[in-house]
């Protein structure tokens, strides 16, 4: 076998490995689907509705930890308007444990003062446990009120008091875990990207200096331009060259993926860091054959990190291809 040969297969195989370490630290580790029994969902965020009105938030859930109160309005759910009809359809979104929502909502009414907050799906079964201790606590302490005896009412109200302070420190706690998973996952995606660049590198050299190789290693076969898959997500760029999610196009794989929301961040095509590229470098890692796969890596407000895999489909008819850039 000769030297360019030689080259040429240490390369691909050294290439394959990398995409393969690519898709392991790429894997959504963080995520756990539940199927809760006796329960018509899979997640929820602990929110009690009375039309677009919060009538209770459960203790210990998403909405609770992140400051929803009873008697706050909901306004717009993944920036679309909330309504008696479709609140419930909007919060529960793609049903996936561990999934992100957005929520714009009023303190104590339609008129309060608008605020944001990026809820976190949790599975139902372990908040309708929460549920029950929380039901039950109040039993507690309605029957201590009840008694008139002051010692069991100190004492409940210190027990509540003790659970609620080790809830939230399990929040806590979590969050600073995700937090480090998601910052290792995007590290490790840029060093995967550093690394094939110097493989890429590596091979030309080889290449320049062993030969032309008899056979040539053939590179991956573009899609032809009828089966172009794209995403539908419309991307803008800032003067800092970050680019943002301007647009989620009805229909699309980024849209029926339920996860991803106008003004996310895009970080990462396939475990590559999009930091430098023009617009269209970026639409030329997102395009690709239809049906083919893919994953994002995104950031949502200053810190909240995430993957979201998604499958390309066919572009739309032309009358709608401005609306799927990508």
């Amino acid at each position: 076998m000769s030297a360019a040969n030689q080259f040429a297969i240490a390369k691909a195989s050294s290439l394959a490995l990398v995409e393969k370490l690519s898709k392991e630290i790429s894997k959504d580790v963080l995520r756990v689907d539940t199927v809760s029994s006796g329960s018509l969902t899979q997640s929820t965020v602990g929110i009690l509705l009375l039309g677009t009105h919060v009538d209770n938030v459960l203790f210990g859930g998403p909405a609770q930890t992140e400051g929803i109160e009873r008697n706050d309005e909901i306004i717009e759910v993944d920036g679309i308007p909330a309504k008696n009809d479709n609140v419930s359809a909007l919060l529960i979104g793609s049903d996936i444990p561990a999934s992100p929502v957005k929520v714009v909502y009023a303190k104590g009414g339609p008129q309060g003062e608008r605020k944001t907050a990026v809820l976190v799906r949790m599975a139902t079964s372990e908040i309708q446990d929460r549920r029950r201790m929380f039901e039950l606590f109040r039993t507690i302490q309605d029957r201590a009120a009840a008694s008139k005896d002051e010692v069991a009412i100190e004492a409940a109200a210190n027990a509540v008091e003790l659970w609620k302070q080790m809830w939230n420190a399990d929040h806590v706690h979590d969050s600073k875990i995700a937090e480090k998973v998601q910052e290792v996952q995007i590290n490790g995606s840029k060093l995967v990207s550093e690394l094939t660049q110097s493989i890429q590198t590596l091979g030309r050299i080889g290449d320049a200096l062993a030969g032309p190789a008899s056979v040539a290693v053939p590179p991956s076969p573009l899609p032809p331009s009828g089966a172009a898959g794209v995403i539908g997500l419309t991307l803008d760029r800032d003067a800092a060259g970050t680019f943002t999610v301007s647009k989620v196009s009805a229909g699309g794989a980024a849209a029926q993926s339920g996860c991803i929301a106008v003004g996310d961040a895009l970080l990462a095509v396939d475990g590559q860091p999009v930091t430098g590229l023009t617009a269209e470098g970026v639409y030329q890692l997102i395009r690709g054959a239809e049906g083919t796969s893919l994953q994002l890596g995104l950031r949502r407000g200053a810190s909240y990190l995430f993957n979201v895999a998604l499958t390309r489909r066919a572009r739309p008819a032309a009358a709608a291809v401005t609306s799927y850039l990508g």
